[in-house]
């Protein structure tokens, strides 16, 4: 059968969030839209050194990573397995946004670049990396246009680029992206078929 769905859940491991999907299933090849609002701070990044000639002593600073959101695409097909179950492998590619926020030691306060407007604004420092998505969703039947889904997944951060964080800090883009967006999650929601 041919239909389109919505779908509402959350996800949880490597990147945490609320999940929001919007996809289709026409000949059983399934396309599918995610968002996803992160809501747990990664990991602390390793603590730098930033030299301010405005002070007398180093100041020492730590760089907080926080999932902010994530927007992709993904692509599978779906076999039915009896009248209620389906399994869909899925491959699909994104852009995995983090937010960084520096934290002095020395100060215990949390402290604000003014390099750019937008961070005079915020506070923060945007980092985003692109993501290769490989998935198997596995939709269960509740009642009709209502079907229950739990989608494992891996995800495999890539092509991020510098920041402040990674340049004056030293921290490594690479280790971001393999620390911070690559990894295993688990997506648990519910889907509206019409």
């Amino acid at each position: 059968d041919d239909y389109f769905y919505i779908g509402i859940g959350a996800q949880a491991m490597r990147y945490a969030g609320l999940k929001f999907d919007i996809g289709g299933y026409i000949s059983n090849v399934n396309v599918e839209l995610n968002y996803i609002s992160g809501f747990r701070r990664a990991a602390v990044g390793p603590v730098g050194i930033y030299v301010d000639e405005g002070y007398e002593e180093p100041t020492y600073f730590e760089y907080n990573y926080k999932p902010k959101n994530y927007w992709g695409i993904m692509a599978g097909y779906g076999v039915k397995m009896g009248t209620r179950m389906r399994l869909t492998p899925q491959v699909g590619i994104g852009v995995l946004t983090f937010k960084t926020k520096k934290f002095s030691q020395a100060f215990n306060e949390f402290l604000y670049d003014e390099d750019t407007e937008d961070e005079q604004k915020t506070g923060y420092e945007k980092f985003r990396t692109g993501a290769l998505n490989f998935a198997a969703k596995f939709d269960i039947g509740l009642v009709d246009g209502v079907a229950l889904y739990l989608t494992p997944g891996y995800t495999y951060g890539f092509a991020g680029k510098n920041t402040v964080a990674s340049t004056v800090m030293g921290i490594c883009p690479h280790d971001i992206r393999t620390k911070y967006a690559s990894g295993f999650n688990l997506s648990l929601g519910v889907s509206f078929y019409f």
